[in-house]
């Protein structure tokens, strides 16, 4: 099971950070493993560098997009694509997407292209990142 946190970054940010995903990446890692006694310290860093998700438009894009059966409970989403034969989880947050699945690059990253192109994706626990844009969708083999 897969468990990638999806960051919109600022276009400044995705400027400077484009060539040099490591140090993003480790920024976002520190941030996401940081105590809860500095959280206001890791929010200032986190409002510098990531947008914010505009949930209601995520929830209301899954829930009428057709080929996906989707289930609502809070701000998860249980969606069975059945077009593409995938099954995933997303938690909707303001601050990142959480999608969990069995897959290690599902159909559905691809299809957030056209939310944003500035799209970062992390799996903190296999210490994996990538740029989720069209040019990057072109090179790799999703499921």
């Amino acid at each position: 099971m897969r468990t990638y946190y999806l960051f919109i970054i600022k276009k400044d940010f995705w400027h400077s950070y484009y060539n040099n995903s490591d140090i993003l990446y480790k920024t976002l890692e520190n941030l996401f493993y940081m105590k809860h006694g500095n959280a206001s310290y890791g929010l200032s860093i986190y409002h510098q560098i990531c947008d914010t998700f505009n949930t209601d438009i995520v929830l209301n894009y899954f829930q009428t997009r057709k080929g996906f059966v989707v289930q609502k409970k809070g701000k998860k989403l249980l969606v069975d694509n059945y077009i593409d034969n995938e099954k995933y989880i997303i938690e909707v947050r303001n601050s990142c997407l959480i999608l969990l699945c069995n897959k290690n690059l599902p159909k559905v990253l691809k299809l957030l292209n056209y939310y944003n192109p500035r799209i970062f994706i992390c799996d903190f626990i296999f210490k994996d990142y990538f740029w989720n844009n069209k040019h990057n969708s072109l090179k790799k083999q999703y499921n």
